[in-house]
């Protein structure tokens, strides 16, 4: 795995860190800009850190992966920021790789793990970097993503389940879009991991060599497999007074896997879903010492959840 190395940033994004500084005094949280070296290329990424955060504890980390054609900045209207402020959690924003589209987006290599930018290791530097300077809670680092970043969130876990408390693939693309058997390919996730697997109900879209309403239930199949559950999942109709939501819940599993289909929505990503992954997932999740099931905090009805503030 290549060596990270700190590197000074470029005039631009000395200018972006200084619009971003101001705008994290509105948010009453602190943000500043990551960079390093890694497998020749020059990567960053964007930390909140809560004002709360006196390093007097540990406290959670979320990582939360971008969609292709986006960047570390493009994910603030997904309600992430005014989480991390509020629920007193870091929050960091990793770039992608690959360029994507004609405005200087980017996306992840996904689902690979030999060929082409080693993004797997890069985002595992990112959180050891940040446990280097913070007192993160390593029992409690989470990692979620749209789209790009959702198939880039299992691509992930599937080398690094150990390092992890959950994750939260939304709207991704699974790995049988690009042919592959997800028991034949190596590496295999080590341990059982919470997982929770959002869709909108009209993405049926043909991604890859197979429609996406497939995939999404192949990747339940996969998660529930991998984590032991039984075959029925309880199936929970609910609202939030915005949106309605169809949620499979698998109890008896060695870790909690959760399926969830948005009606009447596609592909777009909304901040409550954002509320939701914290409030009711996230926020109950503590990793297990290496080879234990993970053991999930008693459910319980969710905090009233702070309004997304977008901007």
């Amino acid at each position: 795995m290549p060596t990270p190395r700190s590197r000074s940033l470029a005039p631009s994004l000395v200018l972006l860190a200084t619009i971003l500084s101001s705008a994290a005094e509105a948010r009453h949280g602190t943000q500043f800009i990551g960079s390093m070296e890694f497998g020749g290329q020059e990567r960053h990424w964007l930390v909140n850190v809560p004002a709360s955060y006196d390093g007097s504890r540990a406290i959670p980390l979320v990582v939360r992966l971008h969609a292709a054609g986006g960047h570390f900045n493009s994910t603030e209207e997904h309600g992430w920021f005014p989480l991390s402020d509020q629920a007193g959690f870091i929050l960091v924003l990793p770039n992608g790789s690959l360029p994507s589209g004609t405005d200087g987006g980017l996306k992840w290599n996904v689902y690979s793990w030999d060929e082409g930018p080693d993004d797997v290791g890069f985002l595992a530097a990112v959180i050891e970097r940040l446990r280097q300077q913070f007192r993160v809670d390593a029992r409690r680092i989470f990692m979620t993503g749209h789209s790009n970043g959702a198939s880039m969130t299992n691509t992930f876990a599937f080398a690094h389940a150990e390092m992890l408390a959950a994750i939260a693939p939304a709207q991704g693309a699974w790995v049988t879009a690009l042919g592959l058997d997800p028991l034949a390919i190596s590496p295999q996730p080590g341990v059982p991991l919470p997982v929770w697997i959002w869709r909108g109900e009209t993405e049926n879209d043909l991604v890859g060599v197979l429609p996406r309403n497939l995939q999404d239930r192949q990747q339940q199949q996969f998660w529930s497999g991998h984590d032991g559950c039984p075959a029925m999942p309880e199936v929970r109709a609910e609202t939030d007074g915005r949106f309605e939501y169809a949620t499979e819940v698998h109890h008896g599993c060695r870790a909690e896997v959760r399926f969830t289909e948005v009606r009447g929505k596609g592909h777009e990503y909304e901040p409550e879903y954002s509320v939701k992954i914290w409030n009711e997932f996230f926020v109950r999740q503590v990793r297990a010492p290496t080879g234990r099931s993970p053991r999930p905090r008693l459910e319980r009805a969710p905090p009233a959840a702070p309004a997304p503030i977008t901007r």
